[in-house]
């Protein structure tokens, strides 16, 4: 099966969302001085608006929460859209294939 334009946008988006997810939660760490895996938890759980048991401290550590809700988030609803929009477009390029072979039979038949 091939991807089509709108599945291969989508998996680059979501390759960003993940790549900026991971910088964030890196340098979350190191502005709240937790470990990498506490700062990848926080960037992820915020990131998919779960949210985290850890509270950001330091004016950094806020700028960064907000950079993260401000980009990921959208980049994650932009994979999901780009993904519907794809199963459309996949769904209604059959439906008009189907209907060009019915419209050239019929003209057959007359």
């Amino acid at each position: 099966m091939s991807l089509n334009k709108h599945h291969r946008g989508a998996v680059r988006v979501f390759g960003l969302a993940v790549s900026l997810d991971i910088i964030f939660g890196i340098v979350f760490s190191f502005a709240e001085h937790v470990s990498t895996a506490e700062g990848l938890y926080y960037a992820t759980a915020t990131a998919t608006t779960v949210g985290a048991d850890i509270q950001p401290r330091g004016w950094l550590a806020h700028v960064l929460t907000v950079a993260m809700m401000a980009t990921i988030i959208p980049l994650f609803a932009a994979t999901f859209s780009l993904l519907t929009t794809g199963l459309t477009a996949d769904h209604i390029d059959r439906k008009h294939d189907d209907m060009k072979r019915h419209v050239s039979r019929e003209a057959a038949r007359s």
